[in-house]
């Protein structure tokens, strides 16, 4: 495929995420894996699916049943036998299942009030990666942070897609919302146009999307060591507003560093974030 190069620029000051890794040792490990199937007991309505992981992968694919299959390949590395132990009695994965919504969420002493905070001196790490199988239509919320992909396959729904360490795939997707990382490559494809607005952010790596030919919508794009490219007939926008703000008789002038374009006649706004890679906007009948 053939692209044309439409525009670029920008600066985007991200803010820093580490989290510290096991280290000292050979340790002991311990795996097991839970299979479970759960259910959305409501029988109208949408349904959302959440998963809030730390250490660990997710990979979410469709079929043709109501129900969601889940299998949880769970991992804890430790330094020794007592911390394994205390890993087994600190950390569980907690499942909820309602009407409409089933969450898995991953606790332990490192969630704080004010997010995640691990330094390594816990001594052991639980590491899950999540395999399920989900209805066709279903709205996703996935979250993970450290040691792990996510990847979406074939489900209509709105989604929200976060990870930190690690890449971002949807493929075949129908519907909106946001797929975002810090450091990895962001891929996702559409099967329709979405109708809503979406964002696709990453720090370093690239972002590709692709959609039908038909899709028509406002594109807002920012990279500072890449480029970007499409080959959609694009129109340019104008720029977005200039903001001021006056104190103690000094105006600070701030301007957009985004640019702004128009695939057809225009739509729902997508926004494309990078740092350190390139953003490609490619037609998927192409």
């Amino acid at each position: 495929m053939s692209f044309k190069k439409a525009i670029l620029a920008g600066l985007l000051f991200p803010s820093l995420i580490a989290l510290v890794s096991l280290s000292g040792g050979d340790g002991v490990k311990q795996s097991d894996t839970l299979e479970r199937t759960l259910t959305f007991s409501g029988s109208t309505g949408e349904r959302t699916l959440v998963i809030d992981n730390i250490f660990g992968s997710i990979k979410v694919t469709s079929h043709g049943g109501n129900d969601v299959l889940l299998v949880a390949e769970k991992t804890i590395t430790a330094r020794d036998e007592d911390h394994l132990a205390d890993a087994k009695d600190e950390v569980r994965l907690a499942i909820q299942e309602n009407s409409d919504r089933i969450r898995l969420y991953v606790d332990g002493p490192f969630r704080t009030k004010n997010g995640i905070n691990y330094n390594g001196s816990i001594g052991y790490q639980v590491l899950y990666n999540f395999t399920l199988r989900v209805p066709r239509t279903v709205n996703l919320d996935l979250k993970t942070v450290n040691d792990g992909i996510i990847t979406v396959e074939n489900v209509r729904g709105n989604f929200n897609i976060r990870n930190v360490n690690g890449e971002v795939t949807l493929n075949g997707m129908d519907g909106s919302g946001s797929a975002h990382t810090v450091n990895g490559e962001v891929k996702v494809s559409f099967t329709e146009p979405p109708a809503s607005d979406c964002s696709f952010r990453t720090v370093n790596g690239d972002l590709d999307i692709s959609f039908p030919g038909d899709m028509t919508a406002d594109l807002k794009c920012k990279t500072f060591n890449g480029d970007v490219y499409t080959d959609f007939e694009t129109t340019g926008l104008p720029a977005d507003p200039v903001t001021r703000r006056s104190k103690n008789g000094i105006t600070r002038i701030k301007t957009s560093e985004f640019t702004n374009i128009r695939v057809g006649d225009g739509g729902p706004r997508f926004t494309f974030d990078t740092l350190n890679g390139d953003i490609l906007i490619k037609s998927n009948n192409k």
